[in-house]
């Protein structure tokens, strides 16, 4: 089973002993640390409202907030 992780800006030397997906020769680092200076304004909702626009065309889908309460 596969996933999906972001690190939006949390500093990745918290992160120094993970070892993603057995790729050992690449590091882990923060979408903030890996930006320009243009993107400084890098947030976790910025983030998650273009991860699900980008998903939705990908996938030619409708992204919906769904509460399991009510599924």
């Amino acid at each position: 089973m596969h996933g999906v992780s972001l690190n939006v800006s949390c500093k990745s030397s918290d992160f120094s002993l993970i070892v993603p997906c057995g790729i050992s020769n690449r590091p882990v680092a923060s979408l903030k640390e890996l930006s320009t200076a243009r993107c400084k304004q890098m947030d976790m909702l910025h983030v998650k409202q273009k991860l699900l626009a980008a998903f939705a065309e990908v996938f030619e889908s409708d992204i919906a907030r769904v509460n399991l309460k009510d599924a």
